[in-house]
């Protein structure tokens, strides 16, 4: 015959409250490290996605700005009179609360690039109408679609996004060899 087996059951309390204790241990270790997993793959989400949209939208500014600066000197001859008045602030760059994921450098060489757009106006709007130079205007905003351009580099570059060599390519096209410094 086989022995009976049994099986023993402590009532030990201070075995289960270990017990317990320790369950809650790994619990709150395993949520806390699966939370911040999850947020900072959602941060990581936001700050590309807002480095996009600001590269889009300054890339679009860097366009209107080319065709405008290399053409402003022949609209004066023909017409007598400068392309642009004033210099144009059409920025739709994403909200400051939107930038926190981004990094601190490009989010200030993003941003700033408005004071850029403001001292430009001023700049153009001097030369316009106390010295009478009307190009002014299309040197600053050629200088500023350059700049433009080159933050939305940068922020392609370290967001690891698709650079924009096809548009790249069809803007140097559309300007011809003026273009070169895009």
């Amino acid at each position: 015959m086989e022995p009976a087996t049994t099986t023993v059951i402590t009532t030990d309390w201070q075995y289960w409250v270990g017990i317990v204790v320790a369950t809650g241990l790994i619990s709150a270790a395993w949520t806390t490290f699966w939370t911040f997993l999850t947020d900072h793959w959602k941060g990581a989400r936001e700050g590309k996605a807002t480095a996009l949209r600001a590269a889009i939208a300054l890339e679009r500014y860097a366009i209107a700005s080319f065709p405008v600066a290399y053409m402003g000197q022949d609209y004066y001859r023909e017409r007598g009179q400068p392309w642009l008045n004033e210099i144009y602030d059409t920025l739709d760059l994403p909200g400051d609360a939107e930038w926190r994921q981004v990094d601190p450098q490009l989010t200030d060489e993003a941003l700033s690039f408005r004071n850029l757009v403001a001292l430009a106006q001023i700049r153009g709007g001097h030369a316009k109408y106390f010295e009478n130079n009307p190009f002014q205007i299309d040197e600053e905003t050629l200088k500023l679609g350059r700049r433009a351009w080159a933050i939305s580099e940068k922020l392609r570059r370290r967001y690891s996004l698709p650079e924009q060599r096809d548009l790249k390519f069809q803007l140097k096209e559309l300007l011809g060899s003026g273009a070169d410094q895009v």
